[in-house]
C-alpha cells in the first residue's frame, strides 16, 4: 500500500501562482504604458481645446491684437478687429514689419515702445499715434507680453483705440475754456461801472496836472521843480490806467492755458486792484496777511486770476445785507500741514448755514437771486486742472470761508 505523499500537489499551486506572478510582471508595463497613453491622450486634447479657445479669443476678440516676433519685429498674426482698425488684411501684413507697413506716426515712439517691451517683457499703457492703410491718425493705447513663438520669443500686442475718447476729452476741454472765458466776461461785465470809475481816476489825474502845467509854462521864470513832479503824477496816473487795462485785457482774452510759475502774492494783489473800486463802493473792508515766503506755484496765471477774482466777489455779494460796520473781506495766504499754498477767501456775510457745501460747486447751483452758478463749477475746474482742491466752510461768527490749495512748484 503507497502513501501518499503530502507535497506532491504544492509543486501544482506553485506553478500557478509563478504564472499568475510572470503575467502580472509582464502586464505591468503594458498597463503603465497604457495609464500613460491615456494621461498623453488627455493632455493633447486639453491642449488642443485651450489652443482652440485661444484661436477663437485671438481671433473674435473686441480689442485689436497682433503677435510680432521680436527679433525683427515682423508681424505674424493679427486678429479681424486688427484688419478691421487698421484696414490691412492679415495676408497682407504677415511677414513684414511695422515699418514696411508706415503704421506707426513717429519711429522715435516705436523704437521707444520696442525698447521697454525688450528690455522689461512688457509694457502696459503706451500712447502712441498710428496709421491706417488710408493714412488717417489713430490714437491708440498698446499694451505687450512676451510669448513663445515656436521657440522664438515673440510679443503679444493688444491695441485699444482711444481716438474717439480722446477727441470728445478735447471737446469738452475746449467748452469748458469757452464757458470759462464767457464766465469771465460775464463777470468783468457785473464789475463795468467799478471798473470805469478806476480808469476815470487815473485819467482825470492825468488831465489836471496837464493843465496844471499848461497854467506854469505861462509864468515867468517857470518854476522847474513843480513842473518835473507834474510829469511825475502824470507818468504814475498813466501808468496805473495802463496796469488796469492790461489786466483787464489778459481776463478778457480767449487763449489756450500757459502754465508758468506765478507769485501768489502778486496774484492776491492784483485780484484785489482789479475789485478795489466795487469793494470801496460797496464800503467792504479788506484785510490780506500773507506769508511773506510764499513759494510759486505753476499754472495759468489768467485762471487763477479768474478764480480768485470769482471768491473776492462772490464775498463781496454775501455781504451786501451785512451792516457797513461788519463788511470785512479778509485774504490769507499761507503754506499748510501738506506743503501746498493755500489761499484762503473769508466774508461776514450771512453764511452757509444749512446748505450743502458740495453742492454749490456744481452746476447752476446758486445762493444768488441773479447768479447763473457757473462760477465756482468753473473754478473748482480750474483748480483741480492745477493739481489743487477747492471748497468751502462756515464760519462760527458768520460768514463763510473758501480755500485754494495748489502744489508749489516743483
Amino acid at each position: 500500500m503507497h502513501e501518499r505523499d503530502p507535497f506532491a500537489g504544492s509543486s501544482s499551486e506553485e506553478s500557478a501562482l509563478s504564472i499568475q506572478l510572470f503575467l502580472i510582471v509582464v502586464s505591468l508595463p503594458l498597463l503603465t504604458l497604457a495609464a500613460v497613453m491615456a494621461e498623453r491622450r488627455r493632455a493633447e486634447s486639453a491642449l488642443r481645446a485651450s489652443e482652440e479657445r485661444f484661436a477663437k479669443a485671438f481671433r473674435f476678440g473686441p480689442d485689436a491684437v497682433a503677435i510680432v516676433r521680436i527679433d525683427d519685429a515682423t508681424l505674424i498674426d493679427v486678429n479681424e478687429r486688427w484688419e478691421s482698425l487698421f484696414g490691412h488684411t492679415r495676408a497682407e501684413v504677415q511677414g513684414r514689419t511695422a515699418a514696411e507697413i508706415n503704421l506707426y506716426v513717429n519711429p522715435a515712439d516705436r523704437d521707444t515702445f520696442y525698447a521697454k517691451a525688450k528690455k522689461t517683457g512688457f509694457v502696459r499703457d503706451f500712447e502712441i499715434d498710428m496709421r491706417t492703410r488710408l493714412g488717417r491718425v489713430r490714437r491708440v493705447v498698446l499694451n505687450a507680453e512676451t510669448v513663445q513663438l515656436g521657440g522664438a520669443p515673440g510679443f503679444i500686442i493688444l491695441v485699444r483705440d482711444m481716438t474717439d475718447q480722446r477727441q470728445a476729452e478735447r471737446e469738452a476741454h475746449e467748452q469748458r475754456e469757452q464757458l470759462a472765458h464767457l464766465t469771465r466776461v460775464a463777470m468783468l461785465g457785473g464789475l463795468s461801472g467799478a471798473l470805469a470809475h478806476e480808469l476815470n481816476q487815473p485819467l482825470t489825474a492825468i488831465l489836471s496836472n496837464a493843465q496844471a502845467g499848461q497854467r506854469l509854462l505861462q509864468k515867468t521864470p517857470v518854476d522847474l521843480q513843480d513842473l518835473r513832479e507834474i510829469f511825475e503824477d502824470i507818468e504814475h496816473a498813466d501808468k496805473r490806467a495802463g496796469e488796469v487795462i492790461k489786466r483787464l485785457r489778459a481776463l478778457l482774452k480767449k487763449g489756450d492755458a500757459q502754465r508758468h510759475p506765478v507769485d501768489v502774492k502778486d496774484l492776491v494783489h492784483e485780484v484785489c486792484e482789479l475789485t478795489h473800486a466795487d469793494l470801496v463802493a460797496c464800503n467792504v473792508e479788506v484785510i490780506t496777511r500773507l506769508n511773506e515766503n510764499l513759494p510759486r506755484v505753476l499754472g495759468d496765471r489768467v485762471q487763477l486770476q479768474q478764480v480768485l477774482l470769482n471768491l473776492v466777489v462772490n464775498a463781496c455779494d454775501a455781504m451786501r445785507s451785512t451792516t457797513v460796520a461788519r463788511r470785512r473781506l479778509t485774504v490769507l495766504g499761507a503754506v499748510d500741514e501738506g506743503g501746498r499754498v493755500r489761499i484762503s477767501v473769508a466774508d461776514c456775510g450771512s453764511g452757509l448755514d444749512g446748505t450743502d457745501l458740495e453742492r454749490l460747486f456744481e452746476p447752476f447751483v446758486t445762493t444768488k437771486e441773479q447768479g447763473l452758478g457757473v462760477g465756482l463749477s468753473i473754478s473748482r475746474a480750474v483748480v483741480t486742472a492745477h493739481g489743487g482742491r477747492l471748497w468751502a466752510e462756515t464760519n462760527g461768527e458768520g460768514g463763510a470761508t473758501f480755500h485754494v490749495s495748489l502744489p508749489v512748484q516743483s
